[in-house]
């Protein structure tokens, strides 16, 4: 009996050596299965991975893999590589931020790394670091004693510093700053101008985002974030107390007139006028905010044109009703006012065609209006470029593209910030 038992064993030994494990190359290539059969035959894929340009750092991120103990990232100047490992260990997070050198073209690969410790198939990426450019446009207006500074946000920043100079008729000068949180799109900069006569002839403005890492900039990119001047006013021209009241003639000939995505509102003085108040209120809503006081260009008396005001806001939206009201003050106060109302016109779209050759792309669209001043242009892997007309024809080249398929996104811009949502195409680099 103990000789058939211990045969028994000697056979069960055998079968169970001869069971072969097989190498993690295999374990890569072999289908899917449940983790409940076994689990060293599974592959994981790749994470679907977005790579976001903030100024302080590339970000990393992506959705969670079943079956993953963590994550594995590493970079390359090229997609074969030599790769370099950015973390010591998998890191369990669905993000990951890394700061590289700006302007160079960089291979990112990250792989869910498995509970054995096999990692799956990689996504690799291919990114070029560069501060992202600034969406912001700015406009200021003067409101009784108090300025108003407007901007579009700029992405990724975390704050907003706004400085404010102001140039006096006489003497020195002054000047202000205001904190603002990443919320904030206008500062005020209440009860500057208090005097009978104005205490100050213009004001400059300069918004500087700020970032992570202490990094400010006034102007990102081309896009125009520098400074730029208000004139300013003694409140009593257009602001005059409670007890005076309308009665004398109004503004004739007033009109507004869309100029990309501004606004030219345009009248002609009637009477002896001091100044004009420029209200602006969304189309039928009675909601009047004070945009501008207009002086005209000559002396008290001139009956000669005052405008065109352009209305440069911020506030702007395209296909959009505006109310303009323009309000005459003579010497005896309000005049009269008058009233028009306009239509924004839709965005401007380029219309975007692309040629690839031999890792350049060529990108060219038919030019739009004169109110755009520059088009940028990103890609999905981090490049930035931007066209200037008149200067630089509609088109542009983009050389050392990596191999993959590629978004490139061309947006207007005018004066005040974008002038529509852009044109993205898609391109296959071999």
């Amino acid at each position: 009996m103990r000789i058939v038992f211990l045969s028994l064993r000697i056979a069960l030994a055998a079968a169970v050596l001869a069971v072969t494990v097989p190498p993690i190359a295999a374990q890569r290539s072999a289908p899917d299965k449940p983790l409940g059969t076994d689990a060293r035959l599974v592959t994981l894929p790749a994470p679907a991975v977005a790579v976001r340009s903030d100024p302080g750092a590339l970000e990393f991120s992506w959705q969670p893999v079943a079956g993953a103990r963590g994550y594995q990232i590493e970079a390359a100047p090229t997609a074969a590589g030599p790769w370099t490992a950015l973390v010591q260990a998998p890191i369990t997070s669905n993000s990951f931020s890394h700061t590289p050198s700006a302007g160079a073209l960089t291979y990112y690969r990250i792989a869910a790394v498995h509970l054995l410790g096999n990692a799956g198939d990689p996504a690799i990426v291919p990114f070029i670091y560069n501060k992202p450019f600034s969406d912001m446009g700015r406009s200021a207006v003067q409101s009784q004693a108090d300025l108003k500074v407007s901007w579009i946000p700029v992405p990724g920043a975390i704050g907003y510093r706004v400085d404010a100079t102001f140039y006096p008729t006489f003497g020195g000068n002054g000047h202000q700053s205001l904190q603002l949180p990443a919320s904030s799109t206008f500062a005020t900069f209440a009860g500057l101008i208090t005097s009978s006569q104005s205490a100050y002839q213009t004001a400059q403005f300069n918004v500087h985002p700020q970032f992570a890492g202490g990094i400010t900039a006034g102007k990102i990119g081309k896009v125009p974030s520098s400074a730029f001047t208000l004139p300013v006013f003694n409140p009593s021209l257009c602001w005059p107390s409670a007890a005076v009241t309308p009665g004398g003639p109004a503004p004739s000939g007033l009109s507004a007139t869309p100029r990309g995505n501004a606004v030219a509102v345009t009248w002609t003085p009637v009477g002896q006028v001091l100044a004009h108040l420029v209200d602006r209120a969304p189309a039928g809503s009675g909601k009047w905010e004070s945009i501008a006081c207009v002086a005209p260009i000559q002396a008290v008396g001139n009956n000669g044109p005052t405008g065109p005001f352009v209305d440069y806001s911020v506030a702007l939206q395209p296909s959009t009703g505006y109310d303009y009201r323009v309000t005459a003050f003579g010497l005896g106060g309000i005049t009269g006012s008058s009233t028009t109302t306009v239509v924004t016109p839709a965005a401007e779209t380029p219309i975007v065609g692309a040629g690839v050759a031999s890792h350049v792309v060529t990108l060219a669209w038919p030019a739009l209006s004169a109110h755009v001043i520059l088009y940028q242009i990103t890609s999905s892997f981090g490049f930035r470029g931007v066209v200037e007309p008149p200067i630089q024809p509609s088109g542009y080249r983009v050389t050392n593209v990596p191999s993959g398929t590629h978004l490139f996104t061309v947006r207007p811009f005018s004066a005040n910030g974008v002038l529509g949502a852009g044109t993205t195409v898609t391109v296959t680099v071999q």
